[in-house]
């Protein structure tokens, strides 16, 4: 592992991210509220400031992750879809790629993405959606990124999505400390574990691991810094 992205979820967190990203080269950060916790951060702050205030800073890579999840509950629809917005203006304002986060809400997550046609960049984080939806992100540019999911045993439709992503649209992710990829699963996880993934995703794409992790630097120096 020769980079890490600390991926932001709540505006508590955005002080120990920024600290954790200076203390590690390696290290670098984004800034946005997952939508479990919009309707709290709405209440609570005033998102614009805080959000532009931490995204100057010259670790922050990206905007997220954000977007829309309905699988627990849908009962906060409109907050949700308030701060998916919310977020996306930053991300375009800024030049700076957006990290999705979508669970059971393909339609309205397409059709907010739909109305920000000035967005250039996005990674549909830990990927666990349909191959409608994979087309739909292809198609509009953006990149995918497969976690320890991938390697589940029952993950037999995922498994097709990543044959039928194009190498040059892969990326692989940890979403520590959760989803430890087989062999590791049930376990905390940690960025060690990513290459369980890279090798799946390599196995199922019929390349060598080698291959596969050159294009997938390559994919992430042209969605974060290009």
């Amino acid at each position: 592992v020769s980079k890490i992205v600390s991926i932001s979820t709540r505006l508590e967190e955005f002080d120990e991210i920024a600290e954790i990203s200076e203390k590690y080269d390696i290290v670098d950060y984004t800034v946005g509220v997952h939508p479990d916790y919009a309707k709290e951060c709405l209440e609570k702050y005033s998102l614009d400031q805080i959000i532009s205030h931490f995204s100057k800073h010259k670790k922050c890579i990206g905007i997220g992750e954000g977007g829309l999840d309905y699988h627990v509950s849908d009962e906060f629809k409109k907050e949700q879809k308030e701060m998916f917005c919310l977020q996306l203006d930053f991300a375009i304002s800024q030049n700076k790629p957006f990290i999705l986060h979508t669970r059971e809400a393909e339609n309205d997550t397409k059709d907010i993405i739909r109305s920000h046609v000035n967005l250039k960049k996005m990674v549909v984080h830990c990927f666990t959606g349909t191959l409608d939806f994979a087309k739909f992100a292809l198609d509009m540019g953006f990149y995918i990124s497969f976690s320890g999911v991938v390697t589940f045993k029952s993950a037999k439709d995922l498994k097709e999505i990543a044959k039928y992503v194009p190498i040059d649209r892969i990326l692989i992710e940890t979403d520590a400390p959760f989803l430890a990829p087989e062999p590791m699963r049930g376990k905390t996880n940690e960025p060690s574990f990513v290459h369980y993934t890279g090798e799946m995703v390599a196995s199922l794409k019929g390349i060598s691991k080698e291959e596969l992790y050159e294009n997938v630097k390559n994919n992430f120096e042209k969605l974060f810094f290009a």
